[in-house]
């Protein structure tokens, strides 16, 4: 299980509130960030951008179903984030362990029992649980000597 931790920041606003904390968000999830970034003196090392498709459930507690594709990546400069230029493909076929494929990451999530037309979509398009990190696929591409990750999978339900 994966637990994050978001805070609003308006559009173009956080690197200023990085290098100014009076314009930062009063949040303790914005101060455990900076805390924390500034202890380990860490910077971002991927920038990584992203279109998705997202569905939400009117029956259910909570169902999502989302597509996300034309993964793309870019080295940052510092805490500057570019809004267009050096971004490549990270979405290859080659990185989800396929020698052909779409490259588009579907994610069906849940926070109860799963649906029956969950199921049903799995079996039917013989679907297989793998893991994937957008991020670390993105660090891959960037840093290929970096690379660990490996595709995780396991027949639904194990």
């Amino acid at each position: 299980m994966i637990a994050k931790r978001r805070v609003a920041l308006p559009a173009g606003g956080w690197p200023g509130a990085w290098r100014d904390p009076r314009t930062a968000p009063d949040h303790p999830h914005w101060h455990e960030f900076t805390s924390h970034s500034l202890r380990l003196g860490v910077e971002p090392a991927a920038l990584v951008r992203y279109e998705r498709e997202a569905w939400l459930s009117d029956d259910a507690e909570y169902v999502r179903v989302t597509f996300d594709h034309h993964l793309t990546a870019a080295r940052p400069a510092g805490w500057a984030v570019p809004i267009d230029g050096a971004f490549h493909p990270v979405d290859r076929p080659h990185r989800f362990g396929w020698r052909t494929g779409s490259g588009v990451v579907l994610e069906l999530k849940c926070l109860t029992n799963v649906p029956l037309w969950f199921r049903d979509l799995i079996h039917r398009f013989g679907l297989e649980r793998a893991g994937f990190s957008k991020y670390g696929a993105a660090i891959e591409s960037l840093e290929p000597q970096w690379a660990r990750w490996q595709p995780r999978r396991a027949p639904w339900g194990a």
